[in-house]
């Protein structure tokens, strides 16, 4: 065997990481989400969402040209959009349904504090990468 390391060996970025823990916080959620068709939707999509951010992470992270960086990164910034705009969406219904409560104000500020940090580091990286880009034209 060589020294590759296998997949799940590999460091991941802090920003992969935010959303690993951001997704697991979801899953839970959703494990709770009843059987109506609207809400499970959302969350559906939302688990969907967050797993095309983590894809989009990888993507970057791998990929040596500076433009496709940029397109990723902002694919990324737009699905971390999506995810906020699912999460508030989720918080409302939960907050108007008096049978099932999906997401508190608690489990809501505990997960805007990762989507703060990945906000944070895609500007960082998107403005680190630009710069690269300008770099080498």
């Amino acid at each position: 065997m060589g020294s590759r390391k296998s997949y799940n060996q590999r460091p991941k970025a802090p920003i992969y990481r935010l959303l690993e823990k951001l997704t697991a916080e979801c899953l839970v959620m959703a494990d709770r989400c009843p059987g109506g068709v609207g809400i499970r939707r959302l969350t559906e999509r939302l688990i969907d969402a967050l797993a095309d951010a983590m894809t989009a992470v990888d993507l970057a992270l791998t990929t040596e040209d500076a433009r496709a960086k940029l397109e990723l990164i902002e694919a990324l910034r737009i699905e971390t959009r999506l995810v906020k705009t699912l999460l508030d969406q989720i918080y409302a219904w939960s907050s108007g349904n008096g049978r099932v409560r999906l997401l508190t104000d608690n489990q809501l500020a505990r997960m805007a504090e990762p989507m703060e940090e990945i906000a944070v580091q895609l500007r960082g990286w998107a403005s680190k990468t630009a710069s690269q880009q300008q770099t080498l034209e």
